[in-house]
């Protein structure tokens, strides 16, 4: 189960938790954890404030922009 994938460098998978179906991974830069899905962890490190642009652009593509939340 994406056991290969290159979100892995970013994420450390933890394995169960009781209280979730899914196994759990814990994101290398602020703790987050997040459900042990590919597409869960790629949507914490777009967002991660302590990831910072270099590291998104490695992972995402040299044309990832920082997310603009602002109103």
């Amino acid at each position: 189960m994406g056991g290969n994938h290159d979100i892995w460098k970013y994420f450390t998978k933890i394995g169960p938790d009781k209280n979730f179906k899914q196994g759990r991974a814990q994101c290398n830069y602020c703790d987050h954890k997040c459900n042990e899905s590919v597409v869960r962890c790629e949507g914490h490190l777009k967002v991660c404030d302590y990831a910072d642009l270099e590291t998104k652009q490695q992972y995402f593509g040299s044309t990832f922009q920082e997310p603009n939340f602002s109103v």
